[in-house]
């Protein structure tokens, strides 16, 4: 499971933001491709991608906080990709394990877990509500699902159900982060730079989730215009 908690930081419940918080002006480049030039939007979005997503919106000040490299997790060794991002985020107690000790790095991350994973960081708001066909006020994802909705990060289907169970599709990862961190891609400056950027050859301009992910993968310092983002450059 994904938690919350808090040892030796201002984390006390799930009301309460990590402390040192996320970027949210700094646009950077926070997720990549899965190799081969792909992106695989419509594939499952693992333990472990979700939290290399996470680690690399904290911002500096968070990351020095709780920066680890070695975790007590069996299936995590200290050479893997994900290790200090797992590592980082279990020591501030964003993150845990199974009651075997595992991680379970590649198995893929639900929906809840990951609206639960990254509303936890912005903090709960209780009296948020949502009503969606197959959720349940008892179910232990509800306040996440219902803080995220008030909050405008999801909508739900059209058939009116909001499918916590399911596993989270990549493309589905970044447009739900996106929402969250209020950043919008400048399709045009992206048309007129493809060479300079990184692109992914199952990731096409007529797909839903093209301009998320362009927007995800790809580092640009930008100005606003009537509350649309205007890059200026790459980073």
């Amino acid at each position: 499971l994904l938690g919350l908690g808090g040892s030796d930081t201002d984390i006390s419940d799930d009301k309460t933001p990590l402390a040192g918080g996320m970027l949210t002006t700094d646009h950077i480049a926070y997720v990549q491709g899965v190799g081969n030039g792909k992106f695989l939007p419509y594939g499952p979005m693992t333990r472990a991608a979700a939290a290399q997503m996470l680690y690399n919106l904290l911002t500096d000040s968070s990351r020095e906080m709780y920066y680890s490299t070695s975790s007590t997790f069996s299936d995590v060794s200290s050479g893997s990709w994900y290790s200090a991002a797992v590592s980082t985020l279990a020591n501030a107690d964003v993150i845990n394990g199974y009651p075997d000790g595992s991680f379970k790095p590649d198995r893929a991350i639900s929906r809840a877990e990951f609206i639960k994973l990254i509303v936890a960081m912005f903090g709960v708001d209780e009296s948020a509500t949502a009503s969606y066909t197959d959720l349940k006020t008892s179910n232990w994802a509800y306040p996440y699902i219902a803080t995220a909705t008030s909050n405008g990060w999801i909508t739900g289907y059209t058939d009116g159900s909001c499918k916590p169970t399911n596993s989270i599709q990549r493309g589905e990862a970044v447009t739900f982060m996106n929402r969250v961190l209020v950043r919008t891609c400048d399709t045009s400056y992206v048309a007129a730079h493809l060479s300079s950027l990184n692109t992914f050859t199952d990731v096409k301009t007529n797909l839903w989730c093209y301009a998320a992910v362009m927007e995800a993968a790809n580092g640009h310092n930008y100005s606003t215009s009537t509350g649309s983002e205007v890059w200026t450059s790459l980073k």
